[in-house]
């Protein structure tokens, strides 16, 4: 009875101090994040649960995300293009730790090739190496500060965006903007420390104004006569589209009266010739009667007459709606 006892209150006991362990020295890595123990046994990294030894050793957690670094570069200090124009322009770097390690040798991660190197990578046991890398020259507390990344990666991505700004025109560079982001990634490469460019955006480009450029500097000043060169050419281009534009609308001015003159003259020559023709049927039709009026008081619409005249009139009432109607659209003074 006595030995049971005994053997329950160890057993309460080994709960007890698991228990403890587990509030106190096992730490839960949350999403986004590995864990780093430094100390008595050297790194010990895991993105499950790590295990701290009081006194013995310390505990960190590294944020593995995706971070956005932004580089600007605008007015005198604008990217110059090949064309030696300086462009304005805000880029966005996507940076993180390299989190499994991968070397993808130049393979888009996005595709379905990167995608089964990175299933691998976290099957690997190596996958911890530039974790351990970027905690031991970078801190476990300073891997996504801005000011830190700015630190580590201002400047190499500021020269990859002017040697990328410099394979390319200004024009081709802002009309083929994803070409000018693989070249910036290309120069860039995966060499970073044990970070990793994910990915890179262009939010903002425009030519530079002149205004901001200086006329003694002999890339600017190249720069400016090439922008004046191509500007003159196009205002030369849409004055000349504007001419021919002017010229086109006087020559459909001049058709439009001259059909309009036209149909005048139709018009007044059908009219002559109808009522020619209907003084020669009422004539006909009423010899002895000497004026218009009296021979229009005797017309009835069941006359023989009655249907020829009304023929004859509709026909001239429907050729005065179309001359009306061609005057409405082009009146004399357009």
């Amino acid at each position: 009875m006595v030995s049971v006892f005994i053997l329950l209150i160890i057993g309460i006991g080994i709960l007890f101090i698991g228990a403890f362990f587990t509030l106190f020295f096992i730490r839960k890595v949350e999403p986004g994040y590995v864990g780093v123990r430094v100390g008595f046994g050297g790194y010990v990294i895991s993105d499950t649960w790590v295990l701290g030894i009081p006194f013995l050793t310390t505990y960190n957690k590294m944020d593995i995300t995706v971070q956005k670094l932004e580089i600007a570069r605008k007015g005198g200090n604008g990217l110059i293009c090949q064309d030696n124009i300086r462009a304005d322009i805000v880029v966005a770097f996507y940076v993180k730790v390299n989190y499994p390690k991968v070397d993808y040798g130049g393979i888009d991660p996005s595709s379905p090739e990167g995608q089964a190197m990175m299933e691998a990578a976290m099957r690997s046991k190596n996958r911890f190496d530039d974790v351990r890398k970027v905690a031991q020259t970078v801190g476990c507390d300073r891997v996504a500060e801005a000011d830190k990344l700015h630190e580590l990666f201002e400047a190499k991505f500021s020269e990859a965006l002017k040697t990328a700004g410099k394979m390319m025109d200004f024009q081709t560079l802002d009309t083929e903007q994803m070409l000018f982001r693989d070249e910036i990634k290309a120069v860039i490469g995966q060499d970073l420390e044990g970070y990793v460019l994910t990915d890179v955006a262009i939010d903002y480009l425009e030519q530079t104004p002149l205004e901001c450029m200086d006329q003694d500097n002999i890339l600017d000043a190249k720069g400016i006569k090439k922008i004046t060169e191509i500007t003159s050419h196009e205002r030369e281009i849409a004055n000349l589209r504007a001419q021919e534009s002017d010229v086109e609308i006087k020559n459909q001015n001049v058709r439009a009266q001259k059909e309009l003159r036209e149909l005048e003259r139709e018009y007044e020559e059908f009219l002559a010739q109808t009522q020619s023709q209907l003084a020669e049927e009422l004539e006909k039709a009423f010899p002895d009667m000497e004026t218009a009026d009296e021979i229009r008081a005797h017309i009835w619409r069941d006359h023989p007459v009655w249907g020829r005249l009304k023929t004859v009139w509709d026909s001239v009432k429907k050729l005065e709606e179309e001359v009306d109607l061609l005057k409405s659209k082009n009146p004399p003074n357009s």
